[in-house]
């Protein structure tokens, strides 16, 4: 998506800031409307149908099964968008239903799916945040893009936090991570058993051993990195 966007060193991450901020409060309106019209949440939890108690929480927000009915199945149509309404079928098909279907015949596989996914997240964002602190901490980014490669392997972008406070930033991104990471490995339940063990850890530990396996083996003989590149065709 970046490569489409136009100055995305500055405007992607504008919008990441910005769409955080804007959801956030967005999430914090909605959150203080959820609690307010929850009610007893002991009885939303006891007596919520087919066992989903924000079904529940918007029957008493409205006061109608219609509202409430529309306000978990509100689909927006916009016919002046370009965007490939197929294609975004055929993902919430195999990413909703079908993932959803795993539950029917095995919750541990289920959690271990939605498990894993979280710690592919997280593991990739710490590899990126981890990776970045190092390069601050040896000072090994420029302010430009005019050092030699050789000397500098990286410089800064037009939006960017230099000094303590982005050394200070990437650690507490590389701790929180590290943290909710480890958690995400565990067993919902205890005690544990074959049935109710987390296997994504084994899972992605199979896939991390296989590309480290692939990379050393052919990928590293072939991959050019882009800025690489960029950098060769100035030269």
């Amino acid at each position: 998506m970046s490569e489409e966007v136009k100055d995305a060193p500055r405007n992607v991450a504008k919008s990441m800031i910005f769409s955080t901020v804007i959801n956030g409060l967005l999430a914090l309106g909605m959150l203080l409307t959820v609690l307010f019209c929850a009610g007893d949440v002991t009885d939303a939890m006891e007596n919520a149908p087919n066992g989903y108690p924000f079904l529940l929480i918007f029957y008493k927000a409205v006061g109608s099964t219609s509202g409430a009915t529309a306000m978990a199945s509100i689909v927006l149509v916009d016919t002046r968008t370009t965007i490939p309404l197929s294609a975004v079928f055929v993902v919430f098909f195999c990413a909703v239903v079908l993932i959803s279907l795993i539950n029917i015949g095995s919750s541990t596989a289920f959690n271990d799916v939605v498990s894993l996914v979280l710690e592919g997240f997280y593991t990739s964002y710490f590899l990126a945040c981890s990776m970045l602190l190092y390069r601050r901490v040896r000072g090994e980014i420029g302010d430009s893009e005019d050092h030699d490669v050789a000397e500098v392997p990286a410089y800064w972008g037009p939006w960017c936090l230099k000094g303590p406070l982005g050394i200070a930033n990437n650690v507490v991104a590389c701790a929180y991570l590290i943290l909710i990471a480890f958690f995400s490995y565990w067993p919902a339940v205890i005690p544990v058993t074959p049935a109710t063990m987390n296997y994504s850890s084994l899972v992605l530990g199979v896939v991390a051993i296989g590309s480290m396996v692939y990379y050393f083996t052919w990928a590293r003989k072939t991959y050019k990195g882009p800025v690489v590149e960029v950098k060769l065709d100035r030269c």
